[in-house]
């Protein structure tokens, strides 16, 4: 049955939320595939993109959809637009919008509960959790989480701007990685590519 828990309840969410960064943290390396879908309220534009993201134990990545490829070893960021055949490079740390982990599927670390329930995805019942969006995610009103209730890993994730643009996460499969290979995070440059070397 389907219900809303109470905080204090056990397990409480800042035990759920605590699991979960605990569980990124002492495994950073993993990689996911996703599928997302934004909707547009002022145009009423309707998007929908899988995507693969791939983080390392250093807190490299790489961000994979068919329209743009972000790719960091924490050194350097190339920012790759296949249609264009054009990368970007630039040193990471002069990136102003840094595109990690944190930023692109997994918002939700760090920030707190304001209701948390029970909910059917699919067959399994989850953890649906409405966040109070923290310091960094203030371009949001709202912000939701669905959680696997045994490994603490995303099943779902949505925002709302404060324009009404929604966009939905679904995470397809999601595995820890025991190790990274470090050329993952490089941009390979294939043939064809004109690189804007912005350094």
């Amino acid at each position: 049955m389907m219900g809303v828990v109470s905080l204090f309840a056990n397990p409480s969410s800042e035990e759920i939320l605590g699991q979960a960064l605990k569980r990124y943290e002492s495994n950073r390396a993993f990689e996911m595939k996703f599928q997302v879908l934004s909707l547009n309220e002022m145009t009423g534009d309707k998007s929908q993109n899988s995507g693969f993201l791939k983080t390392g134990n250093a807190g490299e990545f790489l961000l994979r959809t068919p329209q743009v490829e972000f790719y960091s070893d924490n050194k350097t960021f190339w920012d790759y637009r296949p249609i264009s055949k054009q990368v970007v490079v630039k040193n990471f740390a002069d990136v102003q919008m840094k595109m990690g982990p944190s930023q692109v599927l997994l918002k939700y670390l760090g920030c707190q509960a304001r209701s948390m329930m029970l909910e059917k995805v699919g067959k399994k019942s989850v953890w649906k959790m409405d966040l109070i969006p923290n310091k960094g995610l203030q371009q949001y009103s709202e912000l939701r989480v669905w959680l696997d209730p045994q490994t603490f890993e995303p099943i779902q994730m949505e925002t709302l701007d404060y324009s009404e643009n929604l966009t939905q996460y679904k995470i397809e499969s999601f595995k820890i990685l025991r190790t990274s290979v470090p050329t993952d995070f490089i941009f390979p440059s294939p043939q064809g590519v004109e690189i804007i070397d912005m350094r």
